[in-house]
């Protein structure tokens, strides 16, 4: 028995732990874990989503209208008629972003047979249609709106008939304009519902550039009549004041006013002076007092540091001056060693109720006071 213990001693040997190891997971893939500034990035066009069908109607269109065969607006048709409402108008907008205002038009009227046009969409053809110079096919879109029913002023389209009231002035369509009023007036505008103040303003000035003088000005005083507004009074120091705006008056912004003989330069708008460009166009706001003069001051510098102690800075002395109904706006005298450098001008003169815009590349320019002056509404 000892010996039999002796030769076989692997008994006495411990045993494996009989408890089962967690079974390990093989993986078939490799992770990898993007960061850096790259994760940041957003998609490369913001806005502006296409899908297939919409692409491809945009391509057929395109096709149909160049190639021009015989059933071209059957083939049109056909092209359409197989879209959703969603592509339907992202075709619409994508015809208008490219400017094939003669296709859109298309779309569009198969858009409003379909599932009808709100006045935002209106107002998009009509911008759109004025920047290619298709004034008659404005009028046109105006004259369908009225005979669909006309306008209905409530908060749903406020946003859509203020939209449409600032395309059509800018396409310069007086009548139009006019015929926008009357249909707000027959569905109420002014008496059962309430006018805004930012509606009435961008109509009585687009009026008012229009010559309508008399109508702009019934617009406002049944305004100010309807909102109790009538006995506001601004009070101003003595002088010569005239009211301006960089075209976006609003109620809830303040008004502006300049003192005559003032001459005020705005460059463009900046979040910082890192991104100022010596080259940058520059307006000047000229504001002639009782005598016919006015002169402003433009100083420049690196915007950093203490080089301008040592004359490093550019500081730009302008006059203007009425002769014979002719304003003068030059470069009186310039101090400090950095040149004038080269850059276009914009003078806004103000006159009364109106200001003047023209274009000044030169260093001295003459301005016929009086004439095609574009009314601010001041």
């Amino acid at each position: 028995m000892a010996s039999s213990l002796h030769q076989n001693p692997t008994f006495l040997k411990p045993q494996p732990s009989l408890t089962p190891k967690p079974a390990t997971t093989r993986r078939n893939y490799i992770p990898v874990r993007c960061g850096g500034p790259r994760s940041q990035r957003g998609p490369l066009i913001k806005g502006r989503f296409l899908s297939i069908e919409a692409i491809q109607a945009i391509q057929t269109l395109k096709r149909i209208n160049r190639i021009n065969p015989p059933n071209q607006i059957q083939l049109l048709s056909n092209t359409l008629t197989r879209l959703i409402k969603s592509d339907l108008v992202a075709t619409l907008k994508e015809l208008l972003r490219q400017q094939h205002c003669t296709l859109a038009l298309r779309v569009f009227s198969a858009v409003r047979s379909e599932y009808g046009a709100d006045l935002s969409l209106y107002a998009e053809m009509v911008q759109a249609l004025g920047n290619c110079n298709m004034s008659e096919d404005v009028d046109r879109l105006i004259e369908e709106i009225e005979t669909e029913g006309g306008i209905q002023c409530d908060e749903v389209q406020r946003k859509g008939i203020l939209n449409l009231i600032k395309a059509v002035v800018c396409a310069q369509r007086r009548e139009s304009t006019v015929r926008i009023y009357e249909m707000m007036k027959r569905s109420g505008w002014g008496s059962s519902v309430e006018p805004d103040e930012y509606v009435v303003r961008v109509l009585s000035n687009g009026l008012k550039g229009f010559g309508e003088e008399e109508l702009a000005l019934h617009i406002q005083n049944d305004t100010t009549r309807n909102q109790g507004l009538d006995k506001l009074e601004i009070t101003l120091p003595k002088g010569t004041w005239l009211g301006f705006d960089f075209n976006d008056s609003h109620p809830d912004l303040p008004a502006l006013y300049l003192k005559g003989g003032s001459i005020i330069p705005v460059g463009l708008p900046l979040q910082h002076v890192g991104e100022a460009n010596p080259s940058d166009e520059l307006t000047l706001l000229v504001a002639l007092d009782e005598y016919g003069k006015a002169e402003g001051f433009l100083f420049k510098d690196d915007g950093d540091g203490y080089e301008f102690t040592k004359g490093n800075y550019l500081l730009t002395h302008y006059v203007a001056e009425l002769q014979s109904s002719v304003v003068t706006v030059s470069v009186h005298k310039t101090e400090g060693s950095w040149k004038r450098p080269k850059r276009r001008f914009h003078i806004q003169l103000l006159l009364g109720g109106g200001a003047m815009r023209v274009k000044v590349p030169a260093k001295k320019q003459q301005v016929r006071a009086g004439k095609s002056v574009k009314s601010n509404g001041r």
